[in-house]
């Protein structure tokens, strides 16, 4: 009798996990070039991002002050283009000045190396971190080759310098 009950679970548990797994697979599944194309449509882009760098900051009550980048191409992590920076202490626990830093340190290194630049620059805060981003891309010249925006985590919204409002997600959205 155990062994017939333990095969009529195992069976259900088998026709459960092939249902749960078609639907996911037919409904709810979003493939990285979909999502790239979300993304473009999302931050009205006029070109699908297909190298993505995010930038962060973190510190220790200010006093070991990081910086870091991680990088995507065509929507994969692109691990080689994970950075780690120090901050210049004496910038404090000022983000948007951190932010400036790390974004230009990259770019120029970037452009010295003379590599592909991204087409999609993502900062981690609100708009002073995203007028500080600006403000290097502006000093490489590259404002009008690179779109920038930055994220609010609490709220979920991308703030852009072209928009007067934040583009708001969902929490659980594909982007």
């Amino acid at each position: 009798d155990k062994i017939i009950l333990l095969n009529s679970a195992l069976k259900n548990a088998q026709l459960s996990l092939k249902r749960i797994t078609k639907e996911y697979l037919s409904n709810k599944y979003i493939s990285t070039n979909e999502l790239l194309l979300l993304a473009k449509k999302t931050f009205q882009l006029s070109y699908i991002p297909n190298y993505i760098v995010a930038f962060d900051i973190s510190h220790l009550q200010a006093t070991y002050i990081v910086g870091a980048s991680i990088s995507y191409k065509k929507g994969v992590p692109y691990k080689k283009g994970y950075k780690h920076y120090l901050i210049n202490n004496q910038l404090g626990n000022n983000d948007p000045a951190c932010i400036f830093e790390i974004v230009y340190r990259c770019l120029k290194q970037i452009i010295s190396n003379n590599s592909l630049l991204p087409d999609l620059l993502l900062i981690d805060g609100g708009k002073a971190q995203l007028e500080s981003a600006n403000k290097a891309l502006h000093e490489l010249s590259l404002q009008n080759k690179i779109a920038v925006f930055a994220l609010a985590k609490q709220e979920e919204e991308f703030y852009s310098l072209n928009e007067k409002y934040p583009i708001k997600l969902l929490a659980r959205s594909e982007e």
